[in-house]
């Protein structure tokens, strides 16, 4: 069916049953924000209530003349509760929203999957429908131990069985059962597996310029090797430096050793962080970015030098048999790949042949950290919403994949 086809067969389905719930949606939606919106405020006016306390201690120890040790004890324990208490207000707005995603997914998901033939959402609880002897096959991930899922299809389309799974995939760097285990992130994004008519005896790699396996070049050397531990340190930091200013307009404590402190706990957590992080392998990228050199890959694969050289600008192509790689990695397929952009809205993407048990695959991974196959925005009223549109798109890019790339083929791609 072509795109025009399809999409007036998804317009139809929408305006007949569809949106006719959308009335229904919207109540739902406005019940849902007022519990939020009550719930939120009735934490923060605790918060307030708990910070006044925090004052008032403050001020009664000043004019009591207690120690500035027992005074900065109390102030420090109550601002900390109210600090929290008012950080959970606003976590709960994560919660409403997602019971808003599944109140759509109810209601109209099912109605619009059917306008595209045989696919079906999945609610596996972190259970992929994308084993891991896939994923290790596929040569495209580092090493993980943990793994996130959230929506998952599977379907068939031209005789193509495919399965979409959007996965967060970290590396604890310890064993689960430690309960001091800090998560590094090694992949976000969807995963798509497609059945492969063409016969594929080797594993072809193909990267963009990015890849989070660390094979390719840095881009950001400070960034990459530094990550988030300035926010996750530094931040604490400035926190309790704001939390000093009370003490330092009562000249409890002057400006500069109220600073030295904030910069001696933001130094040492930074620190701490950095270091549980640092491992050879996060060393070697790092210099080699610095150097300018590619990192050399710890795979059985070589890489494979295309004919046309604007490709090889492109991608990094990887393959344990050169004559394969070439009869795989056409120019044709080359421009459809450069050129599949998609509704993910990400030119991040990274793709590998391979043969598991004598099949033929082919994995596609997209990295996004956006939200992905979302009917709705929790913070828009229904009707000036348009995110199930962004959905139609997103699914309708998966089988574009499948014609563009003509996997029912058995021939050359």
């Amino acid at each position: 069916m072509t795109d025009d086809g399809q999409f007036a067969k998804f317009h139809k389905v929408f305006l007949k049953e569809i949106y006719p719930l959308y009335g229904e949606i919207e109540k739902a939606r406005l019940k849902i924000l007022k519990e939020y919106i009550g719930t939120r405020n009735k934490y923060l006016f605790v918060s307030l209530i708990i910070f006044a306390i925090s004052l008032i201690i403050l001020i009664t120890s000043v004019n009591c003349n207690d120690s500035g040790a027992t005074i900065a004890c109390y102030f420090f324990m109550f601002s900390g509760i109210a600090i929290a208490i008012a950080i959970s207000a606003f976590c709960k707005k994560n919660i409403s929203a997602k019971k808003y995603k599944n109140t759509l997914k109810d209601k109209i998901l099912k109605k619009i999957l059917y306008t595209f033939g045989d696919i079906t959402w999945l609610n596996l609880y972190n259970n992929s429908n994308i084993d891991e002897r896939n994923l290790m096959e596929s040569g495209l991930f580092a090493r993980f131990n943990k793994r996130i899922t959230d929506d998952e299809f599977i379907g068939t389309y031209n005789d193509i069985s495919f399965r979409i799974s959007e996965t967060s995939l970290v590396d604890t760097g310890t064993e689960e059962k430690d309960l001091n285990t800090q998560l590094r992130p090694v992949f976000k994004g969807v995963i798509m597996l497609f059945d492969c008519n063409k016969a594929v005896k080797a594993r072809t790699v193909i990267t963009s310029d990015w890849d989070l396996v660390q094979k390719n070049k840095i881009k950001n050397p400070l960034a990459a090797l530094l990550g988030n531990h300035l926010l996750y340190t530094l931040g604490p930091a400035m926190i309790l430096m704001i939390i000093f200013i009370p003490f330092i307009f009562l000249d409890m404590i002057t400006f500069e050793a109220a600073f030295a402190v904030s910069l001696f706990v933001g130094a040492t957590g930074l620190y701490i962080s950095i270091m549980s992080h640092l491992n050879a392998n996060t060393i070697r990228n790092f210099l080699a970015s610095l150097f300018k050199k590619e990192v050399k890959q710890n795979k059985i694969e070589d890489k494979v030098i295309l004919e046309d050289p604007k490709f090889n600008k492109r991608f990094s192509v990887y393959s344990s048999d050169q004559v394969e790689a070439r009869y795989l990695c056409t120019t044709v397929f080359m421009d459809r790949l450069y050129n599949l952009k998609t509704a993910f809205e990400t030119n991040k993407l990274k793709c590998s042949f391979y043969n598991l048990e004598g099949e033929s695959k082919l994995m596609i991974v997209l990295h996004t950290t956006k939200d992905l196959f979302e009917l709705g925005d929790f913070n828009k009223p229904i009707y000036e919403d348009t995110t199930i549109y962004k959905f139609y798109r997103e699914i309708n890019s998966i089988y574009q994949i499948i014609d563009a790339l003509k996997l029912n083929s058995k021939t050359g791609l």
